[in-house]
């Protein structure tokens, strides 16, 4: 929100404030209907600074649940993932899902991936 946003929910609060006052002093002075249409523009005049002051709680209340969020923790890899992974040296490997294979006697290193 703004400076002038507050600034004007200020005004409006004065201005129903002013209008409340006026209302009263018209029913002191027996005049009822202007009392009541008074009165209906006071109340009209605090809704705009209602407004603000809910859009600024419920924009302090998102930022306060964004900040309680955790971050999660990324997937740990598996303990032998990568370093299984970093052994093969041919397509035979990987198609024997790790099995025994000695990269020394390979025959297929053409195929290194």
């Amino acid at each position: 929100m703004t400076r002038l946003t507050g600034a004007l929910a200020a005004a409006y609060t004065v201005a129903a404030a002013f209008l409340a006052y006026c209302a009263q002093t018209s029913w002191q002075h027996d005049s009822p209907g202007y009392a009541l249409g008074l009165h209906a523009c006071a109340l009209l005049a605090v809704l705009p600074p209602v407004r603000w002051l809910n859009a600024l709680l419920l924009a302090a209340d998102q930022r306060a649940e964004e900040a309680l969020v955790p971050i999660p923790d990324p997937a740990p890899m598996p303990d032998d993932g990568g370093a299984v992974l970093g052994r093969g040296c041919c397509e035979l490997w990987w198609a024997t899902a790790g099995a025994d294979h000695d990269p020394a006697t390979c025959t297929r290193k053409d195929q290194t991936t």
